[in-house]
């Protein structure tokens, strides 16, 4: 996590700043281990570099579930996978029209929210190298997020993660000229609540993705 982010980041159900004790640390002082405490003493780990602010609640057994389902690479990082999963979702948001995605991302730097965004293989496999370019936030409430970070550390393209539920995106974060919710909202508690909120951090004019 950037220490940055602590200037954004707040407690999510207070709504207040949060506090950072460092266990350890990573490459350009990054906290790969921490701990954020509220004001009234609530605290959020920090693990491997991702901020986790899941409550626990029912939601909890949708984030144990799709935590182990996406630390599973092997099922999904084939090439085999990769170009069919890519040419599902190009033909499901754009017609199957490579155009059309530059079009929407255009020749600026987009901020893109990928809410529910699992290990990154959705994001990853749509939007590829043209993520270089853009600036991305991944949020999930699993475990995933962690691999969400590592995969993209891989491939150099930067991000912003964090283990949160869909109503706990930090107001501070602002508005975004994507968001992308791919096999997401019908796991929420409240579909209809998931859209309202997400649509609510949408720019005018911005562009919500999701299924």
């Amino acid at each position: 996590m950037r220490r940055s982010l602590l200037d954004i980041l707040v407690d999510p159900v207070e709504r207040t700043p949060l506090s950072l004790t460092v266990k350890a640390t990573g490459p350009n002082a990054t906290v790969l281990e921490g701990t954020l405490t509220s004001a009234t003493g609530a605290t959020y780990e920090i693990t491997d570099g991702i901020p986790c602010f899941v409550p626990a609640d029912e939601q909890q057994k949708t984030a144990t579930s799709f935590g182990y389902k996406w630390k599973r690479r092997d099922t999904y990082e084939s090439p085999a996978v990769q170009s069919e999963w890519r040419r599902w979702l190009l033909e499901k948001y754009f017609d199957g029209s490579e155009a059309s995605l530059h079009d929407l991302l255009g020749s600026r730097p987009r901020r893109l929210l990928d809410a529910g965004c699992g290990s990154g293989g959705s994001a990853i496999a749509l939007f590829g190298d043209l993520l270089h370019h853009h600036l991305y936030t991944g949020i999930d409430i699993s475990e995933a997020a962690e691999g969400c970070r590592q995969r993209f550390t891989e491939r150099g393209i930067p991000g912003t993660f964090m283990r949160c539920g869909i109503d706990a995106i930090p107001e501070s974060l602002g508005e975004f000229d994507i968001i992308f919710s791919e096999g997401v909202l019908h796991h929420t508690d409240s579909v209809r609540k998931s859209i309202a909120t997400l649509a609510s951090r949408l720019r005018p004019g911005g562009h919500f993705l999701f299924y």
